[in-house]
Order: C-alpha cells, then structure tokens, then sequence
C-alpha cells in the first residue's frame, strides 16, 4: 500500500520540473552568489581573524603609553597614526581607552591621531579589503587612516592641544583594564564569533543586491557623476554602515555594479568613523572640542580622500 501510494505521488509531481524550475529561480540565483562570494572571501576572513587574535595578544595600555609618549611631538603622532592602523581594537575599546590616557598624562594630539586612525581600517579589514575589493583600495584605506590621523594630531596640537579638560569624565579606571587580555583560543573565537556573524549576513545582502537590482541603474546611480556619488557616499556612511565585516559583500558588488571607487573609499572612511556605537561613545566620553574635531576630520577627510582617489 506505501509503495503504491509513493508511485502516485511520484506520478503527480514531476521532480524533474521542479528541479529545472528552481534553477530557474531567483533563489537558486541568489544561493549561487552566497556560495561563490563565501569561497572567494572565506580564506581572507580566516587569515583576517588569526592575524587581528595575535596583534591583540600584544596590545596594551603599556605599550600604547609607552609609544605615544615621546619627546618629539612630531614623530608621536606619526607613530600613533600607525599605531592606530595595526591596532585590532574595536571604537569601544579605542575611544575610552584615549580618554583614560590623556587623564593619565600622555600628550592629547598623539592620542587624537590614534583615535581617529583606529577605526578605519585594522590587519583583518585590511584583508578582508584586500579579498573583495584588491591591494589597491586596501592601500588607500591605509594610506587614508595614516593621513586623517596624523592631520586630526596637528590640527590638536595647534588648536585645541591648550585646551587641558577635553574628557568628561575618565570610563572604566585604569586604562590598562579596558584591553581584555584572554588565551589566544578565547581570543579568537570571540572575534570569530563578532566577525562572522555581520560577514555572512553581508554576503546574503550582497548575493540579493546582484540579482535583484538592475545593473544599468546601479551604474547610472553610482558611476555616472563623481562628484555626487563621492558626496552620497560621504553621507551615506553615516546612517547605513554597521560592521567592516558586513560591508565588503556589499561594497564588492557595488564595484562590480560601477560605483565609483573615489566613493567607495570616502564611504569607507565616513562609515566606521561616524557609526552609532562611535557616536554615542565618543559624546558620552570628550566634550565638544574633541567631538567637533573628530567629525569635522573624519567627514572632511572622507570627501577629500574620495576625490583625491577618483582622480589618481
């Protein structure tokens, strides 16, 4: 009686119908550009996340002082810009930890010049970056966070360098305890886990931008004219940037779509440097001087380095 009942389903369903229709489909579509944009951008978050774990393992407060804290002005804020490059610390972790090492007495422009360089790119975006979009937006995410940092440092240094109350209050203590120190296994799945989680869900958004949105009205949006794209970019990092790990998929796309590169750039620096989590942070912890110098570099710098980048 089963087996009889099995041939009559068999019988009204034609699996092999099915079977074409869903290649067909706009799922099997959408399915087919999550597996090839894992497969290209999944050896680069692995390598993102084992270098980003070691890189913690050596940060901290300690060494950070003892960097920034130099007789040469000049070179400390260079060396904090770098510093702020390498540093694997989310802007959770960067912005109150600044604050507690001005209260501690280190020099406020170097500090500065760390501060707004961190954000905008680490080793793991860099390979991430260097994955989906290549070594040369990679490079100008470098070469962005080093020259937006070491500006935001002089412009402190000749400006608001004199003024000595900046910070509101100084969060979490002693500086040294705001880097979590764990084993390097601990480490790693917990960035694995914060990574991960923002990566594939960029990758799902990613493989429906490309099916769904038609490639001739992305192109004519983003590529058309650089001088509104780079400024929509700007702004548009403010509101719509969540996670570096999301954005890539997306921003991948988006290339391969036409967007202009000059804008890609300026919205990777507007994005990670004005994102909510930021924002709220970075109010609740310097008063206004900094906060003003903060956006007006971070937006400035967005709009610059994007016309600069157009026009290389």
């Amino acid at each position: 009686m089963i087996y009889l009942l099995i041939d009559k389903i068999y019988l009204i369903v034609n699996w092999n119908d099915l079977y074409y229709r869903f290649l067909q489909s706009h799922t099997h579509r959408v399915l087919e550009q999550v597996y090839v944009l894992i497969l290209q951008l999944l050896p680069y978050l692995v390598v993102s996340i084992l270098l980003s774990t070691v890189i913690k393992q050596y940060t901290s407060a300690d060494t950070l002082k003892k960097y920034l804290s130099g007789k040469n002005i000049y070179f400390s804020i260079v060396v904090a810009a770098l510093l702020g490059i390498v540093s694997p610390l989310g802007s959770y972790v960067v912005i109150p930890l600044s604050a507690a090492l001005v209260m501690g007495g280190l020099p406020l422009a170097p500090v500065i010049a760390f501060m707004v360089s961190s954000p905008l790119i680490n080793p793991g975006l860099f390979m991430l970056t260097l994955g989906a979009l290549g070594p040369e937006m990679a490079v100008m995410r470098v070469v962005s966070a080093f020259i937006l940092g070491v500006s935001a440092g002089l412009i402190t240094y000749y400006s608001i360098n004199k003024y000595k109350l900046v910070v509101k209050n100084k969060p979490g203590g002693d500086a040294s305890k705001l880097i979590k120190k764990r084993t390097f296994l601990n480490e790693a799945l917990a960035y694995s886990k914060y990574i991960s989680k923002y990566f594939f869900i960029g990758i799902f958004i990613a493989a429906l931008t490309k099916v769904f949105i038609p490639v001739s009205w992305l192109s004519s949006v983003l590529g058309s004219n650089h001088v509104i794209s780079i400024f929509a970019a700007t702004l548009a990092g403010v509101p719509f940037y969540t996670c570096g790990g999301a954005e890539l998929p997306v921003i991948q796309q988006l290339a391969d779509l036409g967007a202009d590169k000059g804008a890609i750039l300026a919205y990777f620096i507007s994005g990670p440097a004005t994102k909510v989590a930021t924002v709220v942070m970075l109010v609740s912890v310097y008063k206004k001087e900094i906060v003003y110098l903060y956006f007006s570099v971070s937006m400035v710098g967005a709009i610059l380095m994007g016309f600069l980048y157009h026009y290389l």
